[in-house]
């Protein structure tokens, strides 16, 4: 290999960037998630589905690699400081939820990132889920956003 790219393999040399996708035994395709921000939402010490992604895998492929993460951002409208949890599911699986004290009257922020890697499938659903710790807040101020690298490949 040469630092320019180029492979020479005695007779043959090949050119960087020549090789496409489709002639690798293993392509890799990749994909990115932005679902936008849901707002105005209700939170309550249940687990609630924010926001949901499907995407569908390109037809080459069957596995995938998602990394991503969920930002809630939330008013605890209570009298009370309480706890915000956020949870991030991809495929069915979860990261098991983050938790931020938020004092009565204030807005806190939860992050909770995650990684998989699932093979044999045809798509791969990305869901946010919010809860609180103690009681339930309401607010127009409330949101939540998904954000994810998705790379299929065979």
């Amino acid at each position: 290999f040469k630092a320019d790219g180029d492979a020479e393999f005695n007779d043959l040399t090949l050119r960087g960037g020549i090789v496409g996708n489709d002639a690798l035994s293993n392509p890799v395709v990749p994909q990115s998630v932005w679902k936008g921000t849901t707002a105005n939402f209700g939170l309550n010490t249940g687990w609630t589905a924010l926001t949901s992604q499907t995407q569908t895998a390109p037809p080459e492929a069957n596995s995938v690699i998602v990394h991503g993460f969920v930002r809630l951002v939330a008013e605890n409208t209570t009298a009370s400081v309480d706890y915000l949890y956020s949870d991030f599911d991809i495929g069915g699986q979860s990261c098991g939820g983050f938790s931020t004290k938020v004092d009565a009257g204030d807005v806190g922020t939860s992050f909770c990132s995650f990684a998989r890697v699932l093979t044999g499938v045809s798509s791969v659903t990305l869901t946010a889920y919010g809860s609180t710790g103690s009681a339930s807040w309401a607010s127009t101020d409330n949101v939540c956003q998904i954000s994810a690298s998705v790379l299929w490949f065979r």
